[in-house]
């Protein structure tokens, strides 16, 4: 009996040595501080260490990321994106896997790959985030979603908070296309659903659509010089026609009949 509650007294004590350790400075910690004075291969080595003696311990989340930081700081860039998304997988909501999911985003930014950038941001909530990580994760989704494909947008509507960032991009698109009224369409329900959000997005007035404009053509199409005027009214119709294949923004054409008057 004496050996046996011997035995479980070392178990125990073994178990939580490992996290008061990280309370007080542990390898988390000294990992910590050798990745914020640029000696990533020391906290590497740091983590290495503390990984492979408590494989077990609690603090074994932080221990990753900070990892996944140092291969980061190391250049091995796809080792740390392998590292962060496998933290994504395993971690449950909350800091660790916020910030893993930052890191693992802002990697695949650096990479080029765009779509895999804003599924890492998808995965997160901002509100694990500290404020400024916050406002960096959504500064990069908004500048990620530049460079996805127009038909890509519409499926990444479905990643949560990332849906009014894909509804301003949708209707920056259209604006720049010249297509007022698709844009008016997209700001409508960007306001509905998200009240202000175009306001915080884009506070100038530059990316309100202009009010449609419109050529008036006035002609005798009925009465004295009818003729003629459905002659020059045929050719200002193909004009304007061959305008709006050549211009986005081409004015309506609106026809009034003078009746035979001036």
């Amino acid at each position: 009996m004496k050996k046996m509650f011997l035995l479980v007294f070392l178990v125990s004590t073994t178990s939580c040595t490992t996290s008061v350790r990280e309370g007080g400075g542990g390898p988390g910690a000294a990992a910590r501080a050798a990745i914020a004075r640029g000696d990533f291969e020391e906290a590497l080595a740091i983590i290495e260490d503390a990984v492979s003696e408590s494989p077990s311990d609690p603090m074994m989340p932080e221990w990753l990321l900070a990892r996944a930081e140092a291969l980061a700081g190391l250049g091995r860039t796809s080792e740390a994106v392998q590292e962060a998304t496998g933290i994504l997988r395993s971690a449950g909501e909350g800091s660790v896997k916020g910030r893993a999911g930052l890191l693992a985003a802002e990697l695949e930014e650096s990479l080029g790959r765009h779509s895999n950038c804003l599924q890492a941001l998808g995965s997160i909530d901002p509100e694990w985030l500290s404020e400024s990580d916050a406002d960096r994760a959504r500064d990069l989704a908004a500048s990620c979603l530049v460079s996805i494909p127009s038909r890509s947008l519409p499926d990444l509507r479905r990643q949560d908070w990332l849906e009014p960032y894909v509804l301003f991009e949708i209707y920056r698109r259209r604006m720049s296309e010249g297509d007022a009224d698709r844009a008016l369409l997209v700001r409508s329900e960007l306001d509905r659903l998200y009240p202000g959000f175009l306001d915080r997005m884009s506070p100038s007035d530059s990316m309100i659509p202009p009010e449609r404009a419109y050529i008036a053509v006035l002609l005798p199409m009925t009465g004295d010089g009818s003729v003629y005027a459905a002659q020059i009214e045929k050719g200002i119709s193909m004009a304007f026609q061959r305008s709006a294949d050549l211009l986005p923004q081409c004015p309506e054409r609106v026809l009034f009949d003078t009746r035979g008057g001036v």
